[in-house]
């Protein structure tokens, strides 16, 4: 019975590698895009939604939180076009803060491309779930330190989210009637908010210092990382990509595009 756990630990353990390394390969794929086309990203926005139901994940809910980044990917999208229009004025150009085209095709595709991004990882996440993920990572050769801080700063982002809701519900419980936007109010809670994070991760600290935690220890139990393989010899247990089609199809738009050029790219 142990070791059909160990075996299916061990495909659960290859099925999240696989899901990673297509993700990441797809991803790069979408990233090499060039800056100003937008035709192309709609064929990703495609491959994402069957991506989605493969993976039995509701795609709706895994738009929530790039739905949320959208103010700071839109404001990140015109920072480009803007730092355009600055050197055309530097260098006495006239109507150098004028719209073209050009800027608004840019801008588009930087906002569309880092809201595919967010998207595609926001599925990786809720297939594959963060623990899976990490260890995902660690087996890719991700080294401890860095997989360790990135299991703490998951956990003090839902601690400070969870602390930013009952801030806002103490706020809320003290102004009866409704209140108008106040900027120092706000200010006041964001600094409030990071002062207990603070100090609750100085305590967790302690705890865990406490409780004798080392890095090298750690370190020395995440050799099972390499352990057995399922052929019940030792060494490094080979990930075979499972979805290999999402990587494939990402790279067949990325070439199509690249081969089709002006047709496809300047829609």
């Amino acid at each position: 019975m142990s070791a059909n756990c160990v075996v299916h630990s061990q495909q659960q353990s290859t099925q999240s590698a696989s899901r990673v390394l297509a993700a990441f390969v797809a991803l790069a794929a979408l990233a090499s895009e060039s800056p100003g086309v937008i035709a192309p990203l709609a064929f990703y926005a495609m491959l994402w939604m069957a991506l989605a139901w493969r993976w039995r994940v509701a795609f709706r809910q895994a738009l929530r939180q790039p739905l949320t980044l959208t103010p700071l990917l839109a404001v990140l999208a015109v920072g480009l076009p803007l730092s355009r229009m600055l050197d055309r004025w530097l260098a006495g150009a006239p109507d150098a803060f004028h719209w073209t085209i050009s800027d608004f095709q840019l801008s588009a595709s930087l906002f569309l491309r880092a809201f595919l991004a967010l998207t595609l990882l926001a599925l990786l996440v809720r297939a594959t779930g963060w623990d899976a993920l990490v260890r995902a990572l660690r087996r890719f050769g991700l080294p401890l330190g860095v997989t360790l801080t990135l299991t703490q700063m998951e956990r003090y982002r839902q601690n400070i989210s969870a602390e930013w809701r009952r801030t806002m519900q103490a706020r809320e419980s003290r102004s009866p009637g409704g209140h108008r936007f106040a900027l120092a109010s706000f200010a006041g809670q964001v600094g409030l908010v990071f002062l207990r994070s603070w100090e609750r991760s100085e305590r967790v600290h302690s705890a865990m210092l406490a409780r004798g935690f080392a890095l090298e220890a750690n370190l020395m139990a995440s050799s099972s990382d390499v352990g057995v393989s399922p052929s019940g010899g030792a060494g490094p247990r080979w990930v075979w990509p499972a979805p290999l089609w999402l990587p494939l199809l990402a790279v067949g738009i990325r070439v199509a595009s690249a081969a089709l050029g002006g047709a496809i790219g300047g829609w």
